[in-house]
Protein backbone atom coordinates (compact mmCIF):
# COMPACT_ATOMS: atom_id res chain seq x y z
CA UNK A 1 0.00 0.00 0.00
CA UNK A 2 1.43 3.03 -1.01
CA UNK A 3 0.04 6.72 -1.87
CA UNK A 4 -0.75 5.52 -5.34
CA UNK A 5 -2.17 2.09 -4.09
CA UNK A 6 -4.79 2.86 -1.48
CA UNK A 7 -5.52 0.04 0.86
CA UNK A 8 -9.19 -1.39 -0.22
CA UNK A 9 -11.11 -3.19 2.16
CA UNK A 10 -14.16 -3.04 0.42
CA UNK A 11 -16.82 -4.59 0.16
CA UNK A 12 -16.37 -7.72 2.22
CA UNK A 13 -15.14 -6.12 5.24
CA UNK A 14 -16.76 -5.58 8.39
CA UNK A 15 -16.11 -2.76 11.02
CA UNK A 16 -13.43 -4.47 13.00
CA UNK A 17 -11.07 -4.81 9.63
CA UNK A 18 -11.93 -0.84 9.18
CA UNK A 19 -11.09 0.02 12.31
CA UNK A 20 -8.26 -2.15 12.79
CA UNK A 21 -6.92 -0.85 9.53
CA UNK A 22 -7.24 2.28 10.41
CA UNK A 23 -5.73 2.33 13.32
CA UNK A 24 -2.65 0.82 12.51
CA UNK A 25 -2.38 3.20 9.39
CA UNK A 26 -3.02 5.68 12.05
CA UNK A 27 -0.27 4.03 14.27
CA UNK A 28 2.80 4.71 11.23
CA UNK A 29 4.90 7.49 11.60
CA UNK A 30 4.44 7.63 7.44
CA UNK A 31 1.32 8.51 7.35
CA UNK A 32 -0.22 11.67 7.98
CA UNK A 33 -3.74 11.77 7.50
CA UNK A 34 -6.45 9.04 6.75
CA UNK A 35 -9.15 8.88 4.62
CA UNK A 36 -11.29 6.11 5.48
CA UNK A 37 -13.93 5.23 2.06
CA UNK A 38 -16.97 3.21 3.23
CA UNK A 39 -19.26 1.63 0.59
CA UNK A 40 -22.23 1.42 2.32
CA UNK A 41 -24.01 -0.71 -0.32
CA UNK A 42 -22.40 -4.03 1.02
CA UNK A 43 -24.50 -6.41 4.09
CA UNK A 44 -20.95 -6.85 5.86
CA UNK A 45 -21.54 -3.41 7.17
CA UNK A 46 -24.49 -1.61 9.44
CA UNK A 47 -24.95 0.95 7.54
CA UNK A 48 -29.24 1.68 7.99
CA UNK A 49 -30.91 3.29 11.07
CA UNK A 50 -31.89 0.18 12.70
CA UNK A 51 -28.37 -1.17 12.87
CA UNK A 52 -25.77 1.60 12.84
CA UNK A 53 -26.10 2.56 16.26
CA UNK A 54 -24.85 -0.47 17.90
CA UNK A 55 -21.38 -0.53 19.86
CA UNK A 56 -19.90 -2.10 16.83
CA UNK A 57 -20.70 0.17 14.15
CA UNK A 58 -18.62 2.37 12.76
CA UNK A 59 -20.54 5.50 14.04
CA UNK A 60 -19.64 4.48 17.07
CA UNK A 61 -16.20 2.91 16.65
CA UNK A 62 -14.62 5.91 14.24
CA UNK A 63 -15.03 8.80 16.80
CA UNK A 64 -13.40 6.94 19.44
CA UNK A 65 -10.26 5.96 17.17
CA UNK A 66 -10.44 10.14 16.12
CA UNK A 67 -10.61 11.09 19.55
CA UNK A 68 -6.93 8.75 20.49
CA UNK A 69 -4.82 10.55 17.44
CA UNK A 70 -3.95 13.81 16.99
CA UNK A 71 -3.98 12.89 12.59
CA UNK A 72 -6.86 14.20 10.80
CA UNK A 73 -9.40 11.83 9.72
CA UNK A 74 -12.41 12.18 7.05
CA UNK A 75 -14.85 9.86 6.08
CA UNK A 76 -15.99 9.81 2.72
CA UNK A 77 -19.71 7.74 2.17
CA UNK A 78 -19.93 7.82 -1.55
CA UNK A 79 -23.43 6.78 -2.14
CA UNK A 80 -26.95 7.90 -2.61
CA UNK A 81 -29.85 9.57 -0.68
CA UNK A 82 -30.53 6.32 1.37
CA UNK A 83 -27.34 6.63 3.09
CA UNK A 84 -28.14 10.37 4.38
CA UNK A 85 -28.81 9.14 7.91
CA UNK A 86 -25.77 6.65 8.08
CA UNK A 87 -23.36 9.84 6.64
CA UNK A 88 -25.54 12.03 9.21
CA UNK A 89 -24.45 10.01 12.32
CA UNK A 90 -20.68 9.96 11.37
CA UNK A 91 -20.91 14.08 11.10
CA UNK A 92 -22.88 14.42 14.39
CA UNK A 93 -19.95 11.95 16.38
CA UNK A 94 -17.82 14.62 14.77
CA UNK A 95 -16.40 13.25 12.14
CA UNK A 96 -15.68 15.16 8.95
CA UNK A 97 -17.96 13.54 6.49
CA UNK A 98 -17.71 14.32 2.91
CA UNK A 99 -20.26 12.42 -0.08
CA UNK A 100 -17.79 12.72 -2.51
CA UNK A 101 -14.02 10.70 -2.98
CA UNK A 102 -12.68 13.26 -5.31
CA UNK A 103 -14.11 16.17 -2.75
CA UNK A 104 -12.56 13.99 0.29
CA UNK A 105 -8.90 14.01 -1.05
CA UNK A 106 -9.05 17.42 -2.58
CA UNK A 107 -10.57 18.73 1.02
CA UNK A 108 -7.63 17.14 2.61
CA UNK A 109 -5.24 18.13 0.50
CA UNK A 110 -5.85 21.58 1.02
CA UNK A 111 -5.75 21.43 4.76
CA UNK A 112 -2.70 19.28 4.82
CA UNK A 113 -0.83 22.23 2.79
CA UNK A 114 -2.14 24.97 4.74
CA UNK A 115 -1.53 22.91 8.24
CA UNK A 116 2.17 22.69 6.87
CA UNK A 117 2.65 26.17 5.88
CA UNK A 118 1.49 27.64 9.19
CA UNK A 119 3.82 25.11 10.76
CA UNK A 120 6.86 27.24 8.90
Amino acid sequence: MNVRNPLDITPMAGEKVYVDAARIMLESKEIDALIVGIVPLTAALKTVPEEFSAPDSLTQLLPELARGTDKPIIVVVDSGPMYDPYAEAIRLAGIPILRSADQAVRSLGRYLCHRASGAR
